[in-house]
């Protein structure tokens, strides 16, 4: 996978609504981004998937796994492989 990026959104002013509070367009903002730096060009992947343990919506990252905005990410693939956990599940356990 690639190496972790830490990204900058516009902050707010004048009189433009700033949509980076909402954690899902963040997210997936993030993951547009990403895909574009693992090389899909022109191709951008909007599907929404849902978090395997906490439903929580999440996108392709471009680089074979999926980021959810719930902090899990997955690993493509049949298997459910959790690269990172789902924050939801282990603060409510």
């Amino acid at each position: 996978m690639a190496a972790e990026r830490i990204f900058r959104f516009a902050v707010d002013g004048d009189s433009y609504i700033n949509l980076a509070g909402d954690r899902r367009i963040a997210l997936l903002a993030v993951c547009v981004a990403s895909q574009q730096g693992a090389g899909f060009g022109d191709y951008l992947d909007l599907r929404q998937v849902e978090c395997p343990a906490c439903r929580a919506p999440g996108f392709n990252t471009g680089w074979g796994a999926w980021r959810f905005t719930c902090g899990a990410e997955v690993l493509g693939g049949e298997d459910v492989d959790f690269s990172e956990p789902c924050r939801a599940k282990t603060e409510a356990a």
